[in-house]
């Protein structure tokens, strides 16, 4: 049961981490476009198979096959998400308005997830536990996007 508990917690927090980064673009919507809604979509499966995933790493050791299909659920949401926040600074603005430049790339937390995620569904291949670093690291995404957001609002 204690594996259990444990595969929650990891559930937990990991969709806790891509829902506030979700929230926070999703709030600064002004208009939808259906694009906008399928990327919002995607973000939503990604998350919801989040448990399953979870569950699969604590069925028993870490193998090649639970530490793949993690990364790869872990990967397929950063992805959707980083298409959303794409999506969501477009529809923030009045229509035919561009954004504004900025010194950071705003999505650069979303790449930062991207290549953290990447790195480690290649990873669950040679060795598994190396995976699990990874997806420790990613947990700085957050850290990144404040960072960004800090340097463009100083620019």
């Amino acid at each position: 049961m204690l594996t259990d508990m444990g595969a929650i917690a990891l559930s937990f927090c990991v969709a806790s981490v891509f829902w506030l980064s979700h929230w926070v673009h999703l709030r600064r919507a002004v208009r939808t476009t259906v694009p906008f809604l399928i990327a919002n979509l995607a973000v939503l499966l990604g998350i919801i198979l989040l448990p399953i995933s979870t569950r699969l790493l604590s069925a028993g050791p870490l193998s090649t096959a639970s530490a793949a299909v993690y990364s790869a659920n872990l990967l397929a949401t950063s992805v959707a998400l980083l298409v959303f926040r794409r999506q969501a600074a477009l529809m923030s603005l009045p229509p035919g308005e561009t954004p504004a430049p900025t010194r950071v790339s705003p999505t650069l937390g979303s790449y930062f997830a991207l290549t953290i995620h990447s790195a480690a569904l290649l990873a669950a291949f040679f060795n598994p536990h190396w995976s699990l670093g990874l997806w420790v690291l990613a947990f700085g995404t957050p850290l990144v996007e404040a960072w960004a957001r800090r340097v463009n609002a100083q620019a």
